[in-house]
């Protein structure tokens, strides 16, 4: 039955006896890295209490207030840095970034150009790529724990480095990357298509490459490779573009060899040829006294020498003709130096000559730039004396022009003066008139405010007992907000059954309407979120009410059935408010749910109240129950008030996240028009959240509904309770 007066007294001034005990209460909390892994010696203060990390980074701190910190924890250990807190199922945990180490280097070509805008990654250790600025310069954040070996793999743009490729000091932190050119090489015949040549072998860049059956064969090259050539000496058309690709087009491919020591041997033996005339040419031009163009000639020949595959045999021939080019080279220098001597002896006595000529035509000049320059400085002087004078005379007439209009305006002004002298000893007058009204009139002000005086202080005697009376109704209201909050069950309990829960539960006043309850029996679960009528003290009360029923028919009676209990919880609603007496329509609004753990089901019934549940899948969607049109309590239309009840199924591996709520969320004004939330966004926020951990949703669901809310206020009391099942 029922709690009777008595009883409900004898249990508050119970409950009261125990409020000391309940000053000090002590929690716990831990310290993790970004991967979830505990961080030792933290030092962390909660409140002014300070205390450090254990091994595996908890930690146990006391609060007068318990839950919830009321302030920022604040954690410090050197070289990590705190991210973020959470108050996560009666634990803080605090999220800190291990110290990092900072990897420098450049990206350049083979001949030290930096390479701008590529991608550069460390193959293997999970780390994101980054990318070089205009100078080829990048910056890695390494963890602490990784250090660069001669094991460690680059790439670039997707492409790995080999280790000759790159250069790394330790001492600065530093790689040099130098990075191969990748070409696409191409050979096709000249048809309309660009039909591929199979099998062909091309010499390019110091390489053998063979085509095989592939009609586009990417390879890696220095910066400035030599043409190709195609095995066979055929007639080739080689093209590049920007995108690195070399295209041979093969004019002639019936003439194409696969014989590369063939190719080789003619290769050399038409150089050999190619040496010996440019030296027979070389001779010529020796003879003709062109030696400027003999040096030129000479040094292009070094190159290609330098550079050539020439056999023993092959060097002995052209080493024959250089030693002849030598000796004409002398001779012919031997001849021709005394013909130079005398030209430049010739040359000599013509150069002294001008030099007289020019040193008397100079000394002739100088003089009359001379005699120009005082002519010159005397016109410029004069001129600059004319502007002078006018000057003084323009600054002479504007200073008498100004005197001028001085002095009119200060007569001016002395006329203003005494005019208005005139016109003050009129208005003192007048003054010396209103003087005398007002203070007739301020005599009547001061009796008027004697009698004020009085009237204020009644009212501030009346605003003291006002106040007096407001103190004394909020304390009673907090002690009952903690006698409401003590009849609630636990987090811990409901935790213990249903680990994967959560409740945001959020009073519009001191004490709520909202109420939760839960009760596990055998293999059952019974959880309801359930809003009474009104909110404040009024509701509270009839929360009260509907738990003390609750545990009775559960309790008790022995009823499992949702149906049945919300048929017997309407009952018995009727029967305390006497409401077929009063006529009174005062109740409730409520989901149950009974979860029975032997058949992975999750039975429901609701009084105007629905449930919500999403099936974990590729593509989920939000299911919706309804609860019935008639909540609990108040008078019947005319046939007796039943509840049904749906039986959601679980299967075996299966993930379902249901939620009960009040209707609180959904009509809560607020955003830039002042308008309700609406059930349809919450209905689309849960289907975002509800593979996220509990935890995470109820923080997301609370720092929503509190920006949405913003200045405004909090229109009803606030209840969702979540849980997750998982099917066994």
């Amino acid at each position: 039955m029922f709690m009777r007066s008595k009883n409900i007294l004898f249990f508050i001034v119970f409950l009261f006896s125990f409020l000391p005990l309940l000053a000090q209460n002590t929690g716990s909390g831990i310290v993790i890295d970004d991967e979830g892994r505990g961080i030792e010696g933290v030092e962390v203060d909660i409140e002014g209490v300070k205390m450090v990390s254990e091994e595996n980074g908890r930690f146990y701190y006391t609060s007068k207030t318990g839950g919830k910190p009321a302030t920022d924890p604040i954690a410090v250990k050197n070289g990590y840095k705190m991210r973020f807190w959470l108050f996560n199922d009666n634990e803080v945990q605090i999220v800190m970034q291990p110290p990092v180490q900072l990897l420098e280097g450049q990206v350049t070509d083979t001949r030290l150009r930096p390479i701008k805008r590529v991608r550069v990654e460390i193959i293997g250790l999970g780390i994101s790529p980054v990318y070089t600025n205009e100078q080829g310069f990048f910056v890695i954040k390494l963890p602490i724990t990784v250090s660069i070996t001669r094991a460690t793999r680059f790439a670039v743009d997707g492409y790995e480095i080999t280790a000759e490729d790159y250069s790394y000091s330790s001492a600065d932190s530093y790689v040099s990357i130098k990075r191969l050119d990748r070409q696409k090489l191409y050979v096709y015949k000249p048809t309309k298509i660009e039909n591929p040549v199979k099998g062909v072998k091309v010499f390019y860049d110091g390489k053998v490459i063979v085509m095989e059956k592939r009609q586009l064969l990417e390879i890696k090259t220095s910066t400035d490779p030599q043409e190709p050539l195609v095995f066979g000496d055929p007639q080739l058309i080689v093209t590049k573009n920007a995108e690195n690709y070399v295209k041979i087009m093969i004019q002639n491919p019936n003439k194409v060899e696969v014989d590369s020591a063939e190719l080789a041997k003619k290769n050399i033996n038409a150089s050999t040829d190619s040496y010996r005339n440019q030296i027979d040419n070389l001779m010529g031009d020796l003879q003709s006294n062109d030696y400027q163009k003999v040096s030129e000639r000479i040094s292009e020949l070094a190159k290609q020498l330098d550079g050539s595959g020439l056999d023993d045999e092959k060097r002995a021939v052209i080493q024959a003709q250089l030693s002849k080019l030598e000796q004409g080279f002398e001779q012919n220098f031997e001849q021709n130096i005394k013909a130079f001597n005398t030209a430049k002896s010739t040359l000599s006595n013509l150069r002294e000559k001008f030099l007289q000529k020019d040193s008397l035509l100079l000394l002739e000049q100088e003089r009359t730039k001379k005699a120009e320059a005082e002519k010159d400085a005397l016109e410029a002087e004069f001129q600059r004396n004319v502007i002078i004078g006018l000057s003084i005379m323009a600054v002479l007439l504007l200073l008498t022009f100004i005197a001028l209009r001085v002095a009119k305006r200060i007569q001016n002004q002395r006329n203003q003066i005494q005019e208005a002298y005139k016109v003050i000893e009129d208005k003192n007058v007048i003054l010396n008139i209103q003087k005398e009204e007002i203070s007739v009139q301020a005599e009547n002000l001061m009796e008027a405010n004697a009698v004020i005086t009085e009237k204020q202080a009644e009212v501030e005697r009346q605003n003291r007992e006002i106040n007096l009376q407001h103190n004394s109704i909020v304390d009673s209201i907090n002690y009952a907000s903690r006698i409401q909050g003590a009849l609630l069950p636990s987090q811990a309990l409901i935790t213990e059954h249903l680990p994967e829960s959560f409740i945001l539960f959020k009073p519009r006043d001191i004490v709520s309407g909202d109420f939760y309850w839960f009760q596990a029996k055998n293999q059952n679960l019974i959880l309801t979120a359930a809003d009474c009528t009104g909110h404040g003290v009024p509701g509270a009360l009839m929360s009260m009410i509907g738990m003390e029923l609750l545990n009775e028919i559960v309790n008790i009676h022995q009823t499992f059935q949702p149906a049945q209990i919300l048929t017997r919880l309407h009952e018995g609603i009727k029967k305390h408010l006497k409401q077929e007496q009063t006529g009174g329509q005062d109740g409730m609004d409520l989901g149950l749910v009974r979860i029975d753990m032997a058949k992975n089901q999750i039975i429901f019934a609701g009084a105007k109240n629905p449930i919500y549940y999403v099936r974990q899948s590729e593509m989920p969607e939000l299911s919706e129950i309804k609860g019935s049109s008639k909540g609990i309590g108040g008078m019947d239309t005319g046939k007796p008030i039943s509840f049904e009840q749906e039986i959601i199924e679980v299967v075996k591996e299966e993930s379902v996240m249901f939620y009960l709520l009040s209707d609180g969320y959904e009509d809560q004004f607020g955003g830039e028009k002042n308008k309700k939330f609406m059930k349809k966004n919450l209905k689309t926020m849960l289907l975002e959240i509800y593979d996220k951990p509990v935890a995470q949703q109820k923080q997301i669901l609370d720092e929503r509904i509190e920006a949405w809310k913003g200045d405004y206020e909090q229109t009803d009391d606030i209840l969702i309770v979540g849980f997750r099942w998982k099917g066994k």
